[in-house]
């Protein structure tokens, strides 16, 4: 299984860029907002899904644990780099106003375990994506 890389970077950018207008909205319609947890997550589970079904809708079989452990590396390594975009964007536009909770090995720590988290979450979506779209392929083609 091989990802497309920009695809999946663009699917991540647009959802957090709508999760982002989404919960400014909460906030000044409804008073809350939209879990932090959730606009990390969220993003990497559509995406990922989305990637497993567009592979699965390409006829390719499903991926092998060595195959989605490569896909889900590459994905995880996307996330990565989009989010350190946008951490350098609102630190140079924001200053120390933006700066990350914790100190030192704590803050390397906190990052390191959410990379993880977003292995985990890339590698199960992704097989998820393609074992659901196989599942509705089979139903569409037995009608």
């Amino acid at each position: 299984m091989k990802p497309n890389l920009i695809r999946y970077g663009g699917t991540v950018i647009a959802i957090v860029f709508v999760m982002a207008i989404l919960n400014a909205l909460a906030l000044q319609y409804v008073g809350f907002g939209i879990p932090p947890a959730a606009t990390i997550l969220l993003p990497l589970m559509l995406a990922a899904a989305r990637e497993g079904q567009i592979a699965a809708r390409a006829g390719l079989a499903a991926p092998e644990m060595p195959a989605l452990l490569r896909a889900a590396g590459i994905c995880t390594a996307v996330y990565a780099l989009i989010a350190a975009c946008f951490f350098l964007v609102l630190r140079l536009s924001f200053g120390e106003a933006f700066a990350l909770p914790g100190a030192g090995m704590a803050r390397f720590g906190l990052t390191g375990f959410i990379l993880v988290v977003a292995f985990v979450i890339n590698a199960s979506f992704l097989s998820l994506g393609h074992k659901t779209e196989t599942k509705k392929l089979a139903q569409k083609a037995g009608k």
